[in-house]
Parts: C-alpha cells; structure tokens; sequence
C-alpha cells in the first residue's frame, strides 16, 4: 500500500500529505540572519504554531556558506526555521536530519522581498525551500 511517499527534487522524499499554511508576520522589518559554530547561516521567518505533515530528509551540507539538506541523488533543499527554533544552531555538515513541514515554490518571489523574512547574502540563490514545522 503506498502512504502517500511522494518523490520530490529528485531524491528527497516528502512523507505524507501536505498544506502549506504561512502566516507573514508584520513588522518593522527583519532580524540580522543567524550563524551556527559551523559558520552556516540560514533563512528564517517569524514563528508560527502551524506546520506541515511532510518529511525532508538527508545531510546538512553548506552551499556558500548556506545551510542546505541534500538528499540521496545530490539536490539541496533550503530549510527555512521559525526565528526561535533552535535546532539549526547545532547542525554540522554531513550530520543527517529530518525535518517536517512542506514545500514552498521559490519562483514565489514574495519571500525574497519580505521583511518578515531574514534572508542571508549566501542564501539568496535557493530555489527549493522547505519551511520548516516546529517541534
């Protein structure tokens, strides 16, 4: 019987279903971006209680500078955490992880001109994100 496993980017697979549900946060515009001991900084948007079901899986690995999941067939997703989550802190390259939440499309441009968004120089060639649920 097939649990809704879904292949998506080719080798990261998402588990279960998915509805993607963001709230922008209004604000006076973003925070400075965050880095880990490792020297990897990532996307962050305002908290939210709300989350997807779906699964990404596979190894942090850094693309300048920004932290990425690379799954099994070598495609990065661009994981985006709520500001006050703290896992991100503690990632090292090649650590695996998973991580639920959902997809979004990156074409959406909203999201690189957000001020809700703190968004990173070294991150701002992603083009598959994944928000993040939290724990």
């Amino acid at each position: 019987m097939d649990n809704g496993a879904v292949r998506w980017g080719s080798g990261v697979r998402m588990l279960g279903a998915a509805a993607l549900l963001l709230a922008a946060a209004a604000g006076c515009g973003a925070p400075e971006p965050a880095v880990n001991e490792a020297g990897l900084t990532w996307i962050t948007l305002p908290d939210s209680r709300e989350g997807d079901a779906a699964l990404l899986f596979g190894t942090v690995a850094e693309v300048r500078g920004c932290l990425v999941v690379r799954g099994d067939e070598g495609e990065d997703v661009y994981p985006v955490f709520g500001r006050s989550d703290a896992r991100p802190r503690s990632f090292t390259v090649g650590q695996y992880v998973e991580l639920g939440g959902g997809s979004i499309e990156a074409p959406d441009t909203t999201w690189r001109t957000s001020d809700s968004w703190t968004v990173p120089e070294a991150c701002r060639g992603a083009e598959e994100l994944w928000i993040v649920a939290p724990e």
